[in-house]
């Protein structure tokens, strides 16, 4: 699994999340969560629950939002869906996360990600 960290700003409020390709969408922690919420960013609640399986197979409930206004590079992106974990102690960008891109290259070696509209 490849791990670095994304600037990623909603509306005002800026934060780094861990990009793991072994992850799935937008999850939020805890800690992200209440910043977001403290700084007046509005999530449009689904009310749906999820289960994420994360290390030892353990589950963990969050529940199923959309967020809009989140700017990650020149782009800003509307109708996000992301899930938050209260117990999770890092939020994470999956590979999913990308398909609302029409292509993304990543450089490892030179360590850049180009996103295209």
């Amino acid at each position: 699994m490849i791990k670095h960290l994304l600037k990623i700003g909603f509306g005002n409020t800026k934060t780094n999340i861990k990009w793991d390709t072994g992850a799935f969408g937008l999850a939020l922690s805890n800690h992200d969560f209440k910043k977001l919420i403290e700084s007046g960013v509005e999530f449009m609640d689904l009310n749906l629950k999820t289960v994420s399986y994360g290390v030892a197979n353990i589950p963990l409930e969050g529940q199923t939002l959309i967020i809009n206004n989140l700017k990650i590079g020149e782009y800003i992106l509307n109708n996000v869906v992301c899930n938050y974990y209260p117990n999770f102690e890092r939020s994470l960008i999956g590979m999913n996360f990308f398909d609302k891109f029409s292509n993304v290259k990543w450089d490892k070696k030179n360590e850049f990600l180009i996103l295209y509209k």
